[in-house]
């Protein structure tokens, strides 16, 4: 008896439905709303699958889209960052960052290794031509 129901909601094809992206809920809120607040409490945005909250006032669906498609490139370009600077420990996996001085890394395990190329268990020797 539901899914009939369900499917006859669908079938009214009603402009002004929406349906809650948390819960499944089907309401028609007016087209002029931007936001409503379902039966399971949440405050969704009308438009998209967002929450409207203070993030979402204000800007036009396309604009959080855009937003969120920058916060994933900073996010990746911080991954980069972080994988151009830190370097893992070869023997025990600590991962370690050169802040100053000699590109010749020892480890609290005792491990020495490069800092440039990684080759494990240098001397100064190697920096030498």
């Amino acid at each position: 008896m539901e899914r009939l129901q369900q499917q006859c909601i669908i079938d009214a094809n009603l402009e002004d439905l929406v349906t809650c992206h948390e819960c499944g809920y089907k309401v028609c809120v007016p087209k002029n709303n931007q936001y409503y607040i379902c039966e399971c409490g949440k405050k969704n945005c009308r438009k998209c699958p967002r929450l409207f909250d203070h993030k979402h006032f204000g800007k036009t669906c396309q604009q959080m889209d855009q937003e969120e498609a920058n916060n994933v490139i900073l996010r990746n370009l911080e991954s980069k960052i972080s994988e151009v600077v830190i370097r893992k420990c070869q023997k025990c996996g600590i991962s370690f960052v050169k802040n100053e001085g000699c590109n010749k890394m020892e480890c609290r395990c005792g491990a020495k290794q490069c800092y440039i190329c990684g080759k494990q268990d240098i001397e100064h020797s190697h920096f030498c031509w």
